[in-house]
Order: C-alpha cells, then sequence, then structure tokens
C-alpha cells in the first residue's frame, strides 16, 4: 500500500525520504552494455519480479503452444488427453509463488529465456519438427492444430487487407500524407491511372485533396542480410503508395504502386495489375513492415524507451512522491521482460535471429537507431507524430489514430487532475528537487540517454509539460504497447500474411512464374517458431488500464478523478465497439487492438 504522498517540499521526514532513495539506488542502476549505448537496469531487482499471476497465464499459454506442437509434430495419431496438465504445470515450476519466484529468479541468473522450460517436454515426447520450404497454404494453415487459425488466413492476400494494415494493422505508425512523389519513387499519372478507380484522377489531385499517402521503410537499408539458421535471407526497404479514391465518403486506402527498395534504377514499379509480381511486392512490404515493427516500433519506441524511464524514478522519486505512486502500476514487469529480451530473444541464434530478415547485430543497431540517431520524446507525442507524418485528415479512415487519441486524451484529463491535487501552481514544480532530478536523470549521459525530453531538454518547468510527459510515459506503457503487441497474435502469428523474411529475392520483372511467391516464405519450421512466438507474447493480458489495485490511492482527493478516468475508458469502450460493428457490416475490417479492456496498465510481456 503506498504512502501518504507527500512532495518532497512538503515532507518533514527528509532524512526518511534520503535513506530510501539511497536504498533504490543501489538496486537501480544502469547498464549500457545489454542493449549498446542504450541504458537498462542491470539486471533485475527483486521488486520487479513477476507476480504469480502472470506467471500463470503465461504458463498456461506454453501449455497451449506445448499441445500444438505435439499434435503437428507426431506423425502417428496421439490422444492429448495422455497430457496430464498437472504435471506439466509442475515441471513448468508454477504452482506455488515460492516455487515461481525460485524459478523467475534462476531464469534471470542464468539468462535462459521461457523456451528452456518447453524444450524439454519436446525431447521427452520424442516430437520430430517437419521442416523445410512449404508447397502450398495448406501447409502453412495445417501448423494450426490446436490452436485456432486467425482470420487474416482467408483473405491477408486481398488488397484491401495490404492497404488496412498500415492504418490498423501491427505497425500503424508508418504512413504519411504526402503532397507527390519523388524521384527516388518515380511513379506517373499514367501508372496512377492504371489502377482500378482512378482512371480519371491524377497524382496531383490526390495530393491537393490529401488523398495521397506513402509507407516508406528507407530505415531499414541499415540491416544486413542473415542467414541463420536456414540459408540466406533478403531484407528489403521499399516504398509503398496508397490513396483514397476520388469521392469515396469512408476513406479507405487502396494500393497504387510498390517499388521494392530505395532506388528506382535497380527496382521496379509494381502495381495491383501485376499478378503474382504484385503479390510478391506485398509481400516484401509486409516483410519490411515486420522488421521494422519489431525493432523500430515494439522494442525500441516502447520497451527499451521506458525502461530508463523506470529506472529514473526508482533513483529519483522516493516511494511517497505523487509522480511515483501514479507511474508504478505503468511500469509493472517492464525491467523484467526486457531482460528476457535482451538475455534471450534478441541474443545470436535466438529467436529474433531465426526469424527476422536481417543478421541480429544489424538487427539490434536498427533498435538502438529508433532511439539514439533521430527519436524526440516530444515529437513522439501522438498528437505531434500524427501532425508530423499529415495523417490527421479526418476523411482518411485511421482507427488506430482515432482511438489512440481518445486513450491520450482520457489519460492526459486523468494526469493532469491527479497531479493538480499536488502541483497547485508552476511554482510547486519549481520547488520540488526530485522531480527536477528526475528529470535531468532521464536525459543525462549518465542516466537514461532519452532524447528529448524535457522543455528545455533536461528540465520541467511548469505542469502543462509535466503533465503532457507524464500521460506520454503512462500511454506509451499501456496504449502505445498494446496497439503494436497484440497483432503479434492474430496477424503476424500467421507467417503468409506478414513472414518476418522472405527467402528469395524481391520481384525485379512483371511476369512471375506462379510458384515464385511460396517458395519466398520462411521454412516451415521458421513459420512454426513464428507462430508460437507471435502466440506467445500477442496473448498475455495482464492487468488492465485504469484498474489500479484496491484502495492504492490513499489521499481521498484523487477518487472522483479516478471515477471519472474510468467512466471515461468505459465510454471510448462505446464507441470503439460501434464504430467496429458498423465497419463490420460495411464489409471492413474492426480493429480492436486499443479497447481499453484490452489494454494492459504496463508493458508487462
Amino acid at each position: 500500500m503506498p504512502s501518504k504522498p507527500l512532495l518532497p517540499q512538503n515532507d518533514p521526514d527528509v532524512r526518511k525520504r534520503t535513506r530510501q532513495l539511497a536504498s533504490s539506488r543501489r538496486e537501480y542502476i544502469y547498464n549500457y552494455v545489454y542493449v549498446k549505448p542504450l541504458a537498462m537496469a542491470d539486471g533485475v531487482p527483486l521488486d520487479s519480479l513477476p507476480t504469480l499471476k502472470w506467471g500463470l497465464k503465461v504458463g498456461l499459454r506454453l501449455i497451449e503452444i506445448l499441445i500444438n506442437k505435439i499434435k503437428l509434430f507426431r506423425t502417428s495419431k496421439f490422444d492429448l488427453h495422455q497430457l496430464k496438465l498437472g504435471k506439466l504445470l509442475g515441471k513448468l515450476r508454477l504452482l506455488t509463488a515460492k516455487g515461481f519466484e525460485k524459478e523467475m529468479r534462476s531464469m534471470v541468473n542464468s539468462r535462459k529465456g521461457v523456451d528452456a522450460m518447453v524444450n524439454p517436454f519436446l525431447k521427452e515426447f520424442g516430437l520430430k519438427q517437419p521442416t523445410g520450404t512449404g508447397n502450398s497454404l495448406k501447409e502453412y494453415n495445417d501448423q494450426f492444430q490446436t490452436i485456432q487459425l486467425p482470420a487474416i488466413a482467408h483473405d491477408f492476400s486481398e488488397d484491401s487487407v495490404f492497404a488496412h494494415m498500415r492504418v490498423g494493422g501491427p505497425n500503424p505508425l508508418v504512413i504519411e500524407g504526402i503532397r507527390g512523389v519523388d524521384v527516388n519513387f518515380p511513379v506517373t499519372d499514367k501508372i496512377f491511372k492504371s489502377v482500378k478507380g482512378f482512371a480519371k484522377d491524377s497524382l496531383a489531385k490526390a495530393g491537393q485533396e490529401n488523398r495521397l499517402y506513402l509507407a516508406d521503410y528507407k530505415r531499414l537499408t541499415v540491416l544486413k542480410p542473415g542467414n541463420f539458421p536456414n540459408g540466406k535471407k533478403f531484407p528489403a526497404a521499399p516504398k509503398a503508395l496508397f490513396a483514397i479514391p476520388p469521392g469515396q465518403k469512408k476513406g479507405h486506402l487502396k494500393p497504387i504502386a510498390i517499388q521494392c527498395g530505395q532506388d528506382p534504377k535497380k527496382f521496379p514499379i509494381f502495381t495491383p495489375n501485376d499478378g503474382t509480381a504484385w503479390q510478391m511486392a506485398k509481400t516484401t512490404v509486409q516483410m519490411a513492415d515486420g522488421n521494422y515493427h519489431e525493432a523500430v516500433s515494439h522494442l525500441g519506441r516502447t520497451h527499451l524507451l521506458i525502461e530508463p524511464i523506470v529506472v529514473a524514478t526508482h533513483r529519483q522519486l522516493a516511494d511517497n512522491h505523487p509522480l511515483n505512486i501514479l507511474l508504478l502500476p505503468h511500469f509493472e514487469g517492464t525491467v523484467f521482460i526486457n531482460y528476457l529480451a535482451q538475455a534471450k530473444l534478441i541474443s545470436p541464434k535466438g529467436p529474433v535471429d531465426k526469424l527476422l530478415a536481417g543478421t541480429i547485430t544489424s538487427t539490434r543497431q536498427l533498435a538502438v537507431d529508433a532511439l539514439d540517431l533521430d527519436f524526440s520524446f516530444n515529437d513522439s507525442m501522438p498528437p505531434n507524430d500524427l501532425k508530423n507524418r499529415r495523417a490527421t485528415n479526418s476523411k482518411l479512415f485511421y482507427p488506430y489514430r482515432d482511438d489512440s487519441l481518445k486513450i491520450w486524451n482520457a489519460i492526459h484529463d486523468w494526469v493532469s487532475s491527479y497531479l493538480g491535487v499536488y502541483y497547485r501552481t508552476d511554482g510547486a514544480i519549481a520547488n520540488d528537487n526530485e522531480l527536477r532530478n528526475w528529470a535531468a536523470d532521464i536525459v543525462a549521459r549518465a542516466g537514461g540517454r532519452v532524447h528529448g525530453f524535457g522543455e528545455p531538454e533536461g528540465e520541467i518547468k511548469t505542469r502543462k509539460y509535466l503533465y503532457d510527459a507524464v500521460t506520454m510515459i503512462i500511454f506509451t506503457a499501456s496504449a502505445q504497447h498494446a496497439a503494436v503487441n497484440f497483432p503479434q497474435n492474430d496477424i503476424m502469428s500467421y507467417t503468409p500474411a506478414m513472414p518476418l523474411a522472405t527467402y528469395s529475392p524481391a520481384p525485379d520483372k512483371k511476369r512471375m512464374p506462379a510458384s515464385a511467391w511460396i517458395k519466398s516464405l520462411p521454412p516451415l519450421d521458421i513459420s512454426e517458431l513464428q507462430l508460437s512466438v507471435g502466440y506467445l507474447l500477442g496473448g498475455i493480458y495482464y492487468t488492465q488500464l485504469g484498474d489500479y489495485q484496491w484502495r492504492y490511492f490513499v489521499d481521498k482527493r484523487v477518487a472522483p478523478f479516478l471515477n471519472q478516468f474510468q467512466e471515461r475508458l468505459e465510454s471510448i469502450e462505446d464507441e470503439i465497439r460501434t464504430r467496429n460493428e458498423k465497419t463490420s457490416k460495411q464489409g471492413g475490417i474492426p480493429y480492436d487492438y486499443l479497447l481499453p479492456s484490452a489494454v494492459p496498465q504496463s508493458i508487462n510481456i
């Protein structure tokens, strides 16, 4: 239970605060080696270990994956009832809090991952995994034995679904409005008019009317072709052009053209008229989007962005500081899951090395660049980011944007009301030495190394900026992570819809044999790994935004504001569900990743 919240200038027991902070600084130490040169916590402090409830959720998910593997890997009929789930749970050491804590501590000390708890079962049952390149979609579909085949398996090849991925898929953060194409993507009016629905349109008119959009993956040029574990992969940095048809009231994007690399002299332009080559070009974009998603939008700009702020909060804000009390629920599990990620998931020969298109070194560099090269905390706040990407046009059907802004505003009102109880004037901010140290620590070279935090950088002088910054932290740890994490389950787990690597070059001519596309997909064993990882990471819902522990806020002045926040989230839930019902009736794809009931409080998976 949190202590009575007090700003340091109002706390008579200064010595107690000083002792407590000194103790926290011994526990929370910066590490710049795990994902060099980004700041992370050194190890996992005891109070950052996950709870038994979280462990049970993960354990049960692992059992579902294991059962699917057993059903898939067995060549003869096998009765799943032979599996004794109690025995499996016992082996996973998830039956008692004591046993669970011991296993989590062992996992940290040995730097092993959760897969180390599954692999022994595969050996015990003598399972042999199918390998080699798939020859048909059926072989990829059949990998879903006891795990339900995602709905996207039925329509992923449709152009409308491909376009929807840019505004409502796993990575709805790349699309940007443009006035026209540049010389490095020489789409002509002739090409534009050749696409069905645009015969009487023009590039200039579409640009002037804010109907022209670009997805450019030039950031991926840093990737070097990976070859682990099954041979050469082919990363790409494509450009994809989209437009809203003239006169369309719904504002749905349609794909116009794809160039599978940055240099127009090396890569031809494909349109929906190009058959198999077009399908391969779309897959190239999906592969690029998946790599951008995992390294930049997901790992870099949620997990690795929040961790140094977690460390700075423990080091600089006393336990009874009002801001510390507000933030801690939004940090639960982050240090632990990030430790596992850097120790296992993105380690050499780990799952990311197996799955993604680039070498593990270049993929890690991509994640580092996402925060260390051109990132700005302030510019990344959703209202600013959307404006910078010229994606604010209300005529564009962009469910991620609409839902994220609703949640952003709800969090902002909650944060403003809560912190307003303690900071009555900007002067109270100026007198708060812990807040001052916190802001400085977040950006310091010897601290969190977060670029663009503060106004000016490393300083907080007004309540307005404080409210914006704290909203950004909570939004990133909750809604933003939910938006990029949970599509890993029902979209990215199905490899043909979004392979994380292709195993043949991007198409280089208009006519490609029909078999070329399926041959470009990952081998079956890699596809099954993508299924398992996506199903695990995208299926753990632990905690819920706005649902703080009972009597977490002991200050009675906070209660009415918390009630308002919770009621606001319920209202947003209703609005999204109503919109989704309408979208479904009109034959569109509903977007439910930002339903408040499906948004956890923190990055804990």
